[in-house]
């Protein structure tokens, strides 16, 4: 037994949903929904808590905040061998959870903020990634009616980069109204509605538009059509449905300029390291995405930052200020910053009730 553990005490894993409230309703090509149904990981011991966030998705696996908290329940076993050993439990994890990616990201995000706090560090340091850092990120316009979208941005005036998400019957037009609306940099984000020639039409015009970059145009499971748009449309083409781990990768260099990483995708922070480096090694740029997490799940993700060309980390800013659970997270000037903290750098809110 090495020194770091002498006289250690079991780990404890406690799992507990977690329901944010959006300030408007959050849609997409997919729906729209109210609220965001979470978990919350909170791992202890030695004295130390570490927390972690997931955000299950039905479109991937059919994930709900129940199956989570379920699998959750059997995950604890896993890290009470040595839970510095976070590759290894985070293998595990996937081989014996393939289909729980949300559940597994807070017990992951978790994990790491523990080690960073019982060690006294950031975990990007973990990583050996440089601290302090800050980058501009996205601020999302929910699809909806160009009124809708117009208010929208004007709501959010003032923020320098907006990211409008499409996939409706009047894609040009709710461009043009949010650009005409603002002098913001705009991305857009289909959300996978289009076909292969309707996304060379649009993104032609919306290149023409000088919208920043467009974000999975077509359905996930064509590379082929994905390179057709790339070679075809002069905006950045970036794959987010489309590549969930690592091993998505390789199959999307040369198809696509950039790939959008989320915890809720990868299973953790671990895996989305993994992601971001084959990505950079295979020429792709790297955005850091959220999956309308909190704070929590948030504050993980930015502590890749350093690897990072674009960022979309407005998880936080769309949800009642209320129901974000912790503190420690800051946003300036349309810049979200590095918590410098240690483990991922945010706190629970003390009385913050969860549910």
């Amino acid at each position: 037994m090495s020194s770091r553990d002498e006289g250690a005490s079991t780990v404890r894993l406690t799992a507990s949903p977690l329901t944010l409230r959006f300030r408007r309703t959050f849609a997409i090509s997919r729906g729209g929904r109210d609220q965001a149904r979470n978990v919350l990981a909170v791992i202890e011991r030695d004295g130390v808590v570490g927390i972690g966030e997931g955000a299950p998705n039905l479109y991937y696996d059919g994930q709900t905040q129940e199956t989570a908290l379920a699998g959750m329940a059997e995950m604890e076993g896993h890290l009470a061998a040595d839970p510095y050993a976070a590759e290894v439990i985070g293998e595990a994890l996937a081989r014996a959870f393939p289909a729980q990616s949300g559940a597994r990201a807070a017990v992951d995000i978790a994990l790491h903020d523990w080690i960073g706090r019982r060690l006294g560090v950031p975990v990007a340091s973990l990583f050996g990634l440089p601290t302090g850092l800050r980058m501009s990120t996205s601020y999302t316009i929910s699809l909806g009616s160009r009124e809708d979208v117009v208010d929208a941005v004007e709501q959010a005036e003032g923020w320098p980069l907006l990211k409008l998400k499409l996939g409706g019957d009047d894609d040009l037009g709710l461009a043009e109204a949010a650009l005409n609306a603002s002098s913001a940099i705009v991305r857009v984000d289909a959300n996978a509605a289009w076909t292969v020639d309707e996304a060379i039409e649009k993104g032609r015009a919306l290149s023409g538009m000088g919208v920043e970059l467009i974000e999975q145009p077509i359905p996930p499971g064509d590379p082929d059509g994905l390179r057709r748009v790339s070679g075809a449309v002069d905006a950045p083409i970036v794959a987010d449905e489309d590549c969930r781990t690592s091993r998505d990768v390789q199959r999307l260099a040369g198809c696509v300029d950039g790939v959008n990483i989320k915890l809720a995708k990868t299973g953790g922070i671990r895996e989305a390291l993994n992601t971001a480096l084959v990505a950079r090694a295979l020429g792709l740029n790297v955005m850091l995405g959220t999956m309308a997490e909190s704070s929590i799940g948030t504050a993980a993700m930015a502590q890749l930052i350093p690897l990072a060309r674009w960022v979309d980390l407005d998880g936080p800013l769309l949800l009642r200020p209320e129901d974000d659970l912790a503190k420690g997270l800051r946003y300036e000037d349309g810049q979200i910053l590095m918590p410098e903290g240690p483990g991922i750098g945010v706190t629970l809110r003390e009385g913050r009730p969860v549910g």
